[in-house]
């Protein structure tokens, strides 16, 4: 076999573990690393990845009478075939290890999924290193997160601070803050004079609009200004003004909605009566 052909085959055979790393990394970015993360670590966890599921498609396909050999005995026989032959089969040849190929990269694109979501959430969870950051993942889904972003930012003893809801963080290698991202934002200092720190009156970061809330707002903060950090899975819920009168109004609404619907539920009632009595 020549060296184009080996070098197609070589690629070939790898494509399901890569696609396993592709779908485990869509997911997963945060799990120990069982070799030390280099081209080569890498390329030889991709190779053990691929020789498992290759041999275990063909111990499937050996199972249910099927010969896994079958989807690369076409490329031998290419390769044996005069160069004019070869160029009218190719298409017909190569058709069987392409499907192979596209179907075992496919599985090992799902394996790498379901085995990401084990290790976020499931079984599987003492494989990843900040255990931490998949509760916060987990409780986010769930509702809502109260993130308190304390910043090495100091101006006149007073420490710039953040509060807003967590929508997105993203850590390093050594569970470092690159960025978190806050939605609902509200700026505040936390004053160091006395012995006992205070914080201000917070302010909000966006103006209010009377069109309606908005469809996004985001604030990013960068990883080197973050000193601490809290987040509060309880959630924090403020009352005002506007959020109270608008609560009265939809009820208010809802109410007069429900009253004008009953008479007609009535008068229905009563001309059955009348047609039954009639």
């Amino acid at each position: 076999m020549s060296l184009a052909w080996t070098t197609v085959l070589i690629v070939t055979l790898l494509l399901p573990g890569l696609a396993f790393f592709a779908g485990f990394w869509a997911r997963e970015r945060y799990s120990r690393e069982l070799v030390r993360s280099s081209a080569v670590g890498e390329v030889g966890m991709a190779v053990f990845v691929a020789i498992v599921l290759h041999l275990s498609a063909w111990q499937l396909l050996a199972l249910v009478g099927a010969d896994p050999s079958q989807y690369f005995r076409p490329l031998a026989e290419l390769e044996a075939a005069p160069k004019l032959l070869a160029e009218e089969q190719s298409l017909t040849k190569l058709w069987p290890p392409l499907v192979y190929t596209v179907c075992m990269s496919v599985a090992g694109f799902a394996i790498g999924q379901l085995v990401a979501w084990c290790i976020m959430f499931g079984w599987l969870r003492p494989l990843a290193t900040h255990q931490w950051a998949y509760d916060l993942l987990k409780e986010k889904r769930r509702g809502v997160v109260t993130t308190y972003v304390f910043t090495n930012v100091l101006e006149s003893r007073r420490a710039m601070m953040y509060a807003g809801h967590l929508e997105e963080f993203y850590l390093d290698a050594n569970g470092s803050f690159s960025y978190v991202v806050l939605k609902n934002c509200t700026r505040y200092y936390m004053k160091l004079e006395d012995d006992s720190p205070r914080t201000s009156k917070r302010e909000s970061l966006f103006r209010v609009s009377n069109i309606g809330a908005r469809r996004w707002e985001h604030l990013v903060i960068d990883g080197k200004y973050i000193a601490n950090i809290l987040f509060d899975p309880l959630g924090h819920i403020e009352q005002t003004d506007k959020g109270a009168a608008r609560l009265e109004a939809e009820l208010a609404r809802q109410i007069a909605h429900l009253g004008r619907r009953r008479p007609r539920r009535r008068s229905r009632r009563v001309s059955r009566r009348k047609r039954i009595a009639a």
